[in-house]
Formats: structure tokens, C-alpha cells, sequence
């Protein structure tokens, strides 16, 4: 009898452990892609989970009180642990892409940094987004046609959001989001060198003074979008070119254990040296080296 009370114990925690649902769009009931899950407990954030290409999602803990879910192009939804069903709904925020004429004759030129010379590396894991940003250069504000970046070999498919802030007012930070939709792009395994991923569809507006442009990681996932959890791809991240440069342009940001928001790496680095009266030694300043292709 103990061991029969022991099993249904063993059975029940796993039960707890694997609770799963799925995100649904509100109104069209397809699959919301990707969607990120924070899990609370007494208001502190105690886990984070992104749902997988379908829309399914594994709850990583039990120990919540309300999970959070959010997307981008959709209205954040709070449940209350008794409340989370089979299903979850997210309602789309209402938005219109504007109405964009690119005649065949329109030029297409690059912007930001995915030509520089290599000089280091950097990468982003699941749940840490990476922001660049890029002046625009063409003298007039455009549209963005597609995201570029120098990637180094991976070892596994790479699932990333992509994303676009304002720059704040008088700051070297990332501001409002302006993202349109939820934009996912995939580095394949093995791939490496340059990446392009095609945004014409999306209408991006380009403003006359630049954009930060941020890579989210999602994690390593098969061929299907199915985020994998297993030992080796534990702690698995984009790897990326990076380039030599002090200006404050690259920002990072933590994942969501961390209160901190946007960090910008290379004024952080600078105020270290700064205090200590140090010298930064060559290399100390790098940038990832992300582009733009915009019409001009």
C-alpha cells in the first residue's frame, strides 16, 4: 500500500511538472508562435517559458501563482493558476500596416554594421535580447526590406524574435517598441557567414534618424519549432560576429530574473575604466555586427 501511495505521489508531481496548454490567436484560433510565459510567485518572477512553433507550451515549474503571456502584435493576458486551462487565448491588437508602394526601380542599400571586420564574437541564449543601433544614413526616412547579420557556425537550429525600439530622448537605450508583428527568424544548424532575413512584407518604417534593432534569443529548437530541452542544448545561444567600436550603440538586456532593463555594454565598460583610472585595453569595445537593407 505504501509503495501504491508512493507511485500515485510520483505520478501526481510529474502531472504538476508537465502542465501544457496552448496559445491560441483570439480570433483567427491559430497558433501564436513563440509566445513568452513568465511565471509569478507572490509577484516575483520564478520562470520564464517560451511556447514552441505550434503555440504549445510546457510549464517549467509549480510553484506560481499567475502566469503572464505575452507577444508581440497581441494584448498581454494574466491567469490565475486555477484558471489556466487547456487553451489560452490571446486578443490581437489592433493594428494596420501602412499602405507601401516599392516600385521594381526602387534602390536597395545597406545600413549599420554587417560589413565590418570581424574582431570578436558575441551571442544571445534564450530569454536575453541583444540591441544595435543603426543610424540612418540615406538622408530621408524609408522602409526596411530585410535584417542582416554575420553569423558564427551553429551547432544547433536557433529559433529568435526580432525586434525594433525607438531611441530614448537624450539616452543610449532602446525606447518605445515599434515592432509591427511577431517577426521569428531561424539560424539552421551549421549555417554560417552572412544571414538575411526578409521583412519587406512587414512595412517597417525606417525614421530619418535610425532605429535600435534587437535579436531575442528562443531557444534551440528542431525542425518542427519544438523548443529542445535536453542536457546538450542546455545554455545554447546565437553565436554572432561582432566588431571593434567604443560608441554607445550596443545595448543588452537580462533575462527576467534581472530588474535592471537595458544595459548599455559599452557606457558600462567605460564607466568601469573611468572609476578606476584605467586604461580600456584594445578590444574592450566590440559591437554584434547587425544591418539593415532599407529602400532609398
Amino acid at each position: 500500500m505504501k509503495l501504491f501511495y508512493t507511485i500515485l505521489l510520483v505520478l501526481f508531481c510529474c502531472t504538476i511538472k508537465a502542465q501544457t496548454f496552448i496559445v491560441l490567436n483570439a480570433v483567427t484560433k491559430e497558433p501564436v508562435p513563440f509566445a513568452t510565459v513568465l511565471a509569478r510567485h507572490n509577484q516575483e518572477p520564478v520562470s520564464q517559458d517560451y511556447c514552441n512553433q505550434d503555440g504549445s507550451v510546457k510549464i517549467s515549474v509549480s510553484n506560481y501563482d499567475v502566469l503572464e503571456i505575452s507577444c508581440i502584435g497581441f494584448m498581454d493576458k494574466t491567469i490565475k493558476k486555477a484558471d489556466v486551462g487547456a487553451e489560452v487565448l490571446l486578443q490581437p491588437n489592433a493594428f494596420e500596416l501602412d499602405e507601401v508602394v516599392i516600385t521594381g526601380s526602387a534602390n536597395v542599400v545597406a545600413v549599420g554594421y554587417a560589413d565590418k571586420k570581424m574582431f570578436d564574437s558575441g551571442g544571445t541564449a534564450a530569454g536575453f535580447t541583444d540591441a544595435v543601433y543603426i543610424t540612418n544614413t540615406t538622408g530621408n526616412a524609408t522602409y526596411v526590406k530585410s535584417f542582416l547579420f554575420r553569423i558564427l557556425k551553429s551547432k544547433f537550429r536557433f529559433a529568435y524574435r526580432l525586434h525594433f525600439y525607438k531611441s530614448t530622448v537624450g539616452g543610449h537605450h532602446p525606447g518605445d517598441e515599434v515592432t509591427p508583428a511577431n517577426i521569428i527568424g531561424f539560424v539552421e544548424k551549421g549555417a554560417k557567414g552572412l544571414a538575411e532575413l526578409d521583412l519587406a512584407a512587414y512595412n517597417i518604417k525606417f525614421p530619418e534618424e535610425g532605429l535600435y534593432v534587437g535579436v531575442e534569443g528562443l531557444g534551440a529548437c528542431d525542425a518542427n519549432g519544438k523548443i529542445m530541452e535536453t542536457k546538450e542544448t542546455k545554455g545554447a545561444f546565437i553565436a554572432y560576429e561582432a566588431f571593434d567600436c567604443a560608441a554607445p550603440v550596443y545595448c543588452h538586456q537580462p533575462d527576467f530574473f534581472i530588474k535592471k532593463g537595458w544595459i548599455n555594454e559599452n557606457e558600462r565598460l567605460a564607466r568601469y575604466y573611468n572609476e578606476r583610472g584605467l586604461k580600456a585595453p584594445k578590444g574592450a569595445f566590440v559591437v554584434p555586427s547587425f544591418g539593415l537593407k532599407v529602400y532609398r
